[in-house]
């Protein structure tokens, strides 16, 4: 639609008779609500990165992770500290 610089899509049944039109603005404003919905957050995907086994920590390391030169993100190292402190509240039973 946005390649074809179309403005307005018909839409119709399989037998050809018209059920409405779509147009460019309604596309642009769904894709954005679903995109902005959809993504997990910088907390989130460091979270999905952590595990527990036995009393080990297992932290997965991607590379949206690491810096240019290869270590580890201050803002990841500190967002992991966050979530093994909530994790150990939580776990430990106090408040």
């Amino acid at each position: 639609m946005i390649a074809e610089d179309f403005e307005m899509v018909p839409v119709v049944r399989s037998n050809q008779t018209l059920l409405g039109v779509v147009t460019r603005r309604d596309v642009m404003e769904k894709m954005s609500r679903s995109q902005v919905s959809a993504l997990p957050t910088f907390s989130e995907q460091i979270g999905q990165k952590l595990s527990y086994h036995h009393d080990e920590v297992v932290i997965t390391v991607e590379p949206f992770m690491l810096e240019k030169n290869g270590v580890l993100a201050n803002g990841v190292l500190a967002e992991i500290l966050n979530h093994m402190t909530q994790d150990l509240v939580v776990n430990s039973g106090r408040n």
